[in-house]
């Protein structure tokens, strides 16, 4: 192949000119053939221009016209806090409306599943299939009329379809409130959250709101839905519902519970309410309630005062139940005392069983309670034993104080024998002939005792013990027979400025005071008492005698003058 001339370039598929034609033909001819060459490369070079533009045109028009249409839909506002269920739904009792989320799955071959929120006109679009009205009506009857239309096409049986999400909304809330206006609020929020969302005002009432709800007025007490959880009292919202909060009614005030109750406490009156309505917010009756003594005070037209409602004792709690309240009654739940009482009593000394003894009721008799306790030792000494009361009675206390409070030097004979007496005796002591009732087993002389009593039977004494203005005061060993000189002879005699005429004996058993003439035999536990003779206050005798002179000289000039 002959070489083309340098600076020459032939496409590699054209055809070559032979360069031995001869004359003007063989010039004419490699003219047009450049010609052609140089056509052809501007045709290439338009082309692709011409395809380079259109590309471009088809990438603009793409970007402003898509081949498939996108629907872009605004976001659906979303709660700061998610929506929460006290709950699980009750498809009995939830109401579909727009807004609430349903899923649908049928399994199969070709498994069909969709999602789907029911419209502003209450129907749920199914995907090329069609709608089903479901708004107004309750969720079980909207999931059974989905069934039965998606069963018109598809064959399957095991169709399943669910709530997915509840839907949101907005109450009006007005009234007795700090923000009246719409709230927005779920299907499963219940009308107290709306009303706390807009804020109670003081003084507005809680018992006696108003849910209107089309035609149908509804009345919202958050009391009994916060005391006893009544759901009826506070319902779930629907699309619609108005709230009305009134201000509490200051004409009807309260109703007063009080008594065997759990929860007593003043409500706001409502209107028609019964006793037992109003009981049941107490958190019901104290296990020793008697209801067989229910009372209700009321006040009767202009009266101050409240009067007893009369009402037949004995009558039926369920009778009591049924009464309707007026305003400012006040009810009263009387208890039964005995209701479960248990009482003790503390047995110490010469007993089988000592200790502490617990009791039904209020009472219960000494002779069963030592029977109880197996019974007396071989060393008791039933005669001296002794029972007594916990604490003295009040009006004792208050007379010894008293007593006390007076000076000494104003104070009379007997007042002084009495604080003497009273300091020597036990207090709260109870006295009985105890030989008679257990070595007798006389009940006459039986003792009821009651809570906080004890008993103390001592063990057998053989001393007498000698007291006072004694020589040798203190125990002398007992012998039978003996009286009582025998026993002050042993303490050693009379010792100075004894008051020997008013010596006396006080008896172990009893504690009876005895004049020292009038004993007959010392027994096993007395004490004999020599007191101190009291000395003579001359000048307080002096003065009672010029007081009686005195008033004795002016009777007689009396006399005399009268008589002149």
């Amino acid at each position: 192949m002959t070489a083309s001339p340098r600076g020459t370039h032939t496409h590699p598929t054209a055809k070559r000119i032979p360069e031995h034609i001869p004359g003007d033909a063989g010039k004419r001819l490699r003219s047009g053939a450049v010609c052609i060459v140089l056509v052809t490369v501007a045709a290439i070079l338009a082309s692709a221009t011409a395809f380079a533009q259109v590309k471009k045109e088809k990438k603009d028009e793409t970007a402003a016209f898509p081949a498939e249409p996108v629907v872009i839909e605004a976001p659906e506002p979303k709660p700061e806090v998610g929506v929460l269920l006290d709950r699980v739904i009750d498809p009995e009792q939830y109401v579909v409306g727009p807004g609430d989320k349903f899923g649908v799955s049928i399994p199969g071959a070709a498994p069909f599943a969709f999602q789907g929120i029911v419209n502003p006109e209450g129907t749920l679009l199914i995907s090329s299939i069609g709608a089903v009205p479901v708004a107004g009506k309750t969720l079980a009857q909207a999931k059974r009329d989905i069934i039965g239309f998606l069963g018109n096409y598809f064959s399957a049986r095991d169709i399943t379809v669910s709530l997915l999400e509840i839907r949101r909304f907005r109450v009006a809330v007005s009234g007795a409130v700090e923000t009246s206006g719409l709230q927005t609020v779920s299907a499963n929020t219940r009308a107290s959250e709306a009303i706390a969302m807009a804020g109670l005002k003081n003084g507005a009432s809680q018992r006696s709101i108003r849910l209107i709800r089309g035609r149908d007025t509804i009345r919202v007490d958050l009391t009994a839905f916060d005391r006893i959880g009544l759901t009826g009292a506070n319902p779930y919202l629907i699309e619609g519902d108005v709230i009305i909060v009134p201000a509490r009614d200051i004409r009807w005030s309260y109703i007063q519970v009080s008594g065997s109750v759990l929860g007593p406490q003043r409500f706001e009156y409502v209107p028609g309410e019964t006793i037992g309505e109003i009981l049941d917010l107490t958190y019901g009756l104290l296990p020793n309630a008697d209801t067989t003594k229910l009372e209700l005070w009321r006040f009767q037209h202009a009266d101050t005062v409240a009067t007893r409602v009369a009402w037949p004792m004995g009558t039926s709690y369920s009778s009591w139940r049924k009464i309707v309240l007026a305003p400012e009654d006040q009810v009263i739940v009387r208890g039964n005392d005995d209701y479960h009482r248990s009482s003790a009593v503390t047995i110490s000394g010469e007993v089988a069983f000592p200790g502490v003894y617990v009791f039904p009721g209020r009472h219960v008799s000494l002779l069963a309670l030592i029977d109880s306790a197996g019974g007396f030792t071989p060393n008791a000494d039933v005669e001296h034993m002794q029972i007594g009361r916990k604490t003295p009675p009040s009006w004792e206390t208050d007379l010894r104080q008293r007593v006390e409070q007076i000076p000494q030097e104003l104070r009379t004979r007997s007042e002084d024998d009495w604080l003497l007496a009273d300091a020597i005796s036990i207090p709260g002591r109870i006295s009985t002939d105890f030989v008679k009732l257990f070595k007798e087993r006389d009940r006459e002389y039986d003792v009821l005792l009651s809570d906080g009593d004890w008993i103390s039977v001592p063990k057998h004494a053989d001393f007498v013990n000698v007291i006072g203005r004694v020589v040798r005061p203190g125990l002398v060993p007992h012998r039978a027979g003996e009286g009582f000189s025998y026993y002050l002879d042993r303490a050693g005699g009379f010792a100075w400025r004894a008051d020997k005429g008013r010596s006396f004996v006080i008896k172990g058993g009893t504690g009876a005071t005895l004049k020292q003439g009038s004993v007959k035999n010392i027994d096993p536990g007395d004490l004999i008492v020599v007191p101190t003779k009291r000395g003579i206050k001359y000048w307080d005798t002096f003065k009672d005698v010029l007081i009686v002179a005195a008033n004795l000289s002016t009777i007689y000039l009396v006399i005399d003058q009268a008589t002149k």
